[in-house]
């Protein structure tokens, strides 16, 4: 499914990611994002823990809450804890207390502890983390992190290991399998799909009547590299509609020969059917 709302992404109560039910995962159409989707369909129903990498804005917090919504733990609460201003005690704060060696107090349950910037915990945190997440032999004593862990980062780990700066055991422990998310300026063929998403998200945060974008401007946002990825193309589109002009939207991207006109009639072909496709499925959700 290219458009998922994730209305199961966190449980009930005041725990959670604010505002993350309702919200939508796009996983693309493009071949970049094919073996992506097929992975995160394939672990998410098992326990193991996942480390999900790629750059700045390329839609990493949102895998993991694909993840979980697809998993078992989907009834219970998704946790984001941000890691470089996390302390050593807040960050046990998210552990399950065990009782006599019993068994843990359901009512405080997290489903997934999402640890994101997992490389910007310092030593102590690090050391506590490591201490909280069973090995296989057993579950720690004390507390323990009772659900599943999803951690991402925009560093190298292992580069980080090898310098000292991230602890090895943490490391294989939160990384039993690694999903790499692609940069868009690698995921072109998904760009109108993700403009099509933001001008109909956007024309209704701002009760803006629905924008069609000229093929022209189309055509500069696929060329263009994105250094800030689905982020920036996101904020370019928010905009676009708030300005209700295009032209104004674009004025500070540079257009990069990225692609040849040869290469791009393909795309905005794409680009006229997907925007049939987002129009019978607004239509739909407007019959409903």
């Amino acid at each position: 499914m290219i458009l998922n709302e994730m209305k199961t992404s966190v449980g009930n109560g005041t725990r959670g990611t604010p505002g993350a039910a309702g919200k939508v995962y796009i996983s693309g159409v493009s071949a970049e994002m094919r073996p992506v989707q097929r992975l995160i369909s394939e672990i998410a129903p098992t326990d193991i823990p996942v480390l999900l990498l790629g750059e700045s804005g390329t839609g990493k917090e949102f895998a993991a809450m694909q993840i979980h919504s697809l998993s078992l733990y989907r009834s219970l609460h998704f946790q984001k804890v941000a890691c470089s201003s996390t302390t050593a005690d807040s960050l046990a704060s998210h552990f399950i207390p065990w009782v006599d060696g019993n068994g843990s107090d359901e009512s405080n349950r997290t489903g997934t502890l999402f640890l994101d910037e997992i490389g910007e915990l310092d030593p102590d945190c690090q050391r506590r983390l490591l201490h909280s997440i069973p090995d296989g032999n057993g579950l720690p004593a004390g507390q323990s992190i009772g659900g599943r862990i999803i951690s991402c980062s925009t560093r190298d780990l292992e580069t980080d290991v090898h310098h000292g700066k991230f602890r090895s055991e943490l490391f294989y422990r939160v990384s039993g399998v690694c999903v790499q998310l692609p940069p868009l300026r690698r995921r072109q063929e998904d760009i109108p799909l993700l403009v099509g998403h933001f001008l109909n998200k956007y024309a209704e945060v701002f009760h803006r009547s629905e924008m069609t974008l000229s093929d022209r401007v189309m055509q500069l946002l696929v060329e263009h590299p994105w250094p800030g990825n689905i982020r920036q193309l996101e904020n370019v589109i928010k905009r676009i509609v708030a300005l209700e002009n295009e032209e104004l939207g674009i004025v500070d991207l540079k257009v990069s020969p990225m692609l040849s006109s040869c290469h791009m009639r393909p795309l905005l072909r794409r680009h006229g059917l997907l925007k049939r496709l987002l129009g019978q499925h607004r239509d739909k959700r407007n019959a409903n």
